[in-house]
């Protein structure tokens, strides 16, 4: 019992001391917090209206940054004020009601970020686009689109709202382009010349026809003055032929003599061209191919009056690809092949001859898939040129008139064909990349191979100079010698040799003797340098071809070097 009455005292002792410091406390006057100005987000170029919390009428305003905000009354309203952002910065604002309260307004003015984030998910709503504001009104924007052609969208859209963008978007899927080009072309020349030239002299008479430059009429002066005269056995009757001259008949005598000149020629001309570059690149991203060199053109300018400029020649490839959203790209090209030509130059004034260039080149812009070939430019051109030169009457005549005319017949054809493929790639992994490169499928020649059989290229790995008692070529020991070429080859199927095979020739090494194939993971089991390639192991068979010396054999049978 003593112990439940002393709880109870205590008790009642502790309610009565908080009565009493609750009396106490009362009667102090309480402490307001200190006013915090509120935050007040204006756009950029943007309006919005601002009322003090009491709404009462604004007698005073105090702005001291009016660069970077303005502010003006409204009409009809004279509680509230408007303020526009006009460059991103942070002031604050002061203002003062009829009554004498004063509020103060911190005022923040930057782009509309919100503003831009909601239009961009309004226009491309497949895109996952990150805006990140900067300073200077800039924002930064990242993640990826779905279509190529969203970029243009959201670059569009960010400026029309009045941002200023560092682009780190990005087009989701494989955005790699290589492009194919083939650029063939064929061009056929013929031409037909027929001349007739003749000299004929003697002691009191003389005659030549020079018609078409077949001879130059040469020697001593005679009768009519520009003619041979005759005065021994061949002595003076003489004449230079032409260029194109091929056939010459005379007789000389001792008071006469004839020369006859017949240029009678036929030639046919033969340019192939076939140039095949290929490029990647990214979508969007230019690239450009360059081949060959770079000409020094001569142009005015420089200390001397005269300068030096560079202009590329070879085969240049140059193009622009663009994937859309629905597989296909959009492609810019440019191919062009070019070579000096001199017949097409010129020489300055006191210098060397510039020769011109002979181009093949097509711009265009075309669409296509993935894979497909588009022909994107092709030309078949044909030049007839003709040329009679005759003395008149003479050369008119049935017949005889072909001893006083020259003929010249030229016909030109031209084929030009150029052909483009993209393809969407990836890159290859390690046991993708090409097995051999150029120039690694052939060695440098022994001694028995360069001085004898005149080869400045031997194929890889070991090789038989002869095989039952037969001459082997070089290029059978090759690698790939049994599936192409298959010119010289006996027992092809026929439907090629890639599918039933091409017989042996006579003398060709058997397979157990042919050289192993590369390994066919080339990251796996690397290639050796040559200095430290381990020579394949002996087969059962002896490797020394009958009839040649050891040593000959062993130098021709080396592995690669």
């Amino acid at each position: 019992m003593r112990h439940i009455v002393d709880r109870k005292m205590l008790l009642w002792g502790s309610t009565l001391a908080l009565l009493l410091a609750a009396a106490w406390l009362g009667d102090a006057p309480a402490q307001e917090p200190a006013p915090r100005p509120a935050a007040l987000i204006v756009p950029l170029n943007g309006t919005i209206k601002l009322q003090m919390s009491k709404k009462q009428k604004i007698k005073t305003v105090t702005n001291p940054k009016e660069d970077a905000v303005a502010l003006s009354t409204v009409v009809g309203d004279p509680t509230t004020i408007l303020v526009r952002g006009q460059q991103p910065e942070v002031t604050r604002i002061e203002l003062e009601d009829t009554e004498g309260h004063k509020e103060v307004f911190e005022v923040i003015v930057q782009a509309d970020v919100e503003y831009l984030r909601t239009q961009l998910r309004r226009a491309v709503p497949t895109a996952n686009v990150t805006v990140i504001p900067t300073s200077n009104n800039t924002v930064i924007l990242s993640g990826t689109v779905t279509h190529a052609e969203d970029v243009a969208v959201v670059r569009g859209l960010v400026q029309s709202v009045g941002f200023k963008y560092i682009d780190g978007m990005r087009v989701g899927g494989v955005q790699q382009v290589q492009l194919d080009v083939m650029i063939a072309s064929v061009n056929r020349t013929d031409l037909r010349n027929l001349t007739v030239n003749f000299l004929g002299s003697s002691k009191y008479f003389a005659a030549s026809n020079a018609t078409g430059g077949g001879v130059t009429v040469g020697g001593q002066t005679g009768v009519g003055g520009a003619f041979p005269q005759v005065t021994g056995a061949g002595s003076s009757l003489i004449g230079t032929p032409g260029s194109g001259t091929n056939l010459l008949l005379g007789f000389v005598h001792n008071v006469w003599g004839f020369q006859n000149f017949l240029e009678a020629l036929r030639q046919n001309g033969l340019a192939k061209l076939l140039a095949e570059p290929r490029l990647v690149t990214l979508s969007g991203r230019p690239a450009s191919f360059l081949v060959g060199g770079q000409q020094a053109v001569p142009v005015a300018g420089g200390f001397s009056g005269v300068g030096v400029q560079f202009v590329p020649f070879g085969t240049t490839l140059s193009f622009l690809p663009i994937v859309k959203g629905n597989g296909r790209i959009y492609l810019e090209v440019s191919p062009s092949v070019s070579s000096l030509d001199a017949s097409a130059g010129v020489t300055p004034a006191g210098g060397s001859l510039v020769p011109g260039r002979d181009i093949n080149s097509v711009t265009t812009t075309v669409e296509l898939e993935s894979g497909q070939t588009f022909v994107i430019g092709g030309l078949i051109q044909r030049t007839i040129q003709g040329n009679v030169s005759k003395v008149p009457l003479l050369g008119d005549l049935p017949w005889f008139g072909t001893f006083f005319r020259s003929t010249q017949y030229q016909e030109t054809e031209q084929e030009v064909l150029v052909v483009v493929t993209p393809w969407l790639v990836d890159p290859e992994s390690c046991n993708q990349r090409p097995k051999i490169l150029p120039g690694e499928e052939t060695r440098r020649p022994d001694n028995f191979e360069l001085f004898l059989e005149g080869l400045i290229e031997a194929p890889r790995g070991q090789r038989q100079i002869r095989q039952d008692h037969h001459y082997v070529p070089a290029w059978m020991n090759g690698p790939s010698a049994k599936t192409f070429p298959c010119a010289g080859r006996n027992n092809c199927g026929p439907n090629g040799c890639a599918t039933s095979g091409c017989g042996q020739p006579t003398g060709m090494a058997s397979p157990s003797t042919m050289p192993a194939p590369l390994p066919a993971n080339p990251a796996s089991t690397p290639l050796m340098p040559a200095s430290t390639q381990a020579p394949p192991e002996a087969p059962e068979t002896p490797m020394s071809p009958p009839g040649l010396p050891n040593d000959v054999s062993a130098e021709s049978e080396r592995g690669v070097r």
